[in-house]
């Protein structure tokens, strides 16, 4: 019997989704909505840049 557990994502994985997500919809980094120089904020825009 294999047990499968449900993949958890970071908070930071998750924001950097979104930013990855809105790339994608060409936005443009003024699109971030996290508060300049917070940890949600770097994570979205790595994201945006596909680091």
């Amino acid at each position: 019997m294999s047990s499968t557990k449900p993949s958890m994502l970071t908070r930071d994985q998750t924001v950097w989704r979104e930013g990855r997500e809105a790339a994608r919809k060409r936005l443009t980094k003024k699109d971030n909505p996290y508060a300049s120089g917070t940890a949600d904020h770097r994570a979205w825009n790595k994201g945006f840049k596909g680091e």
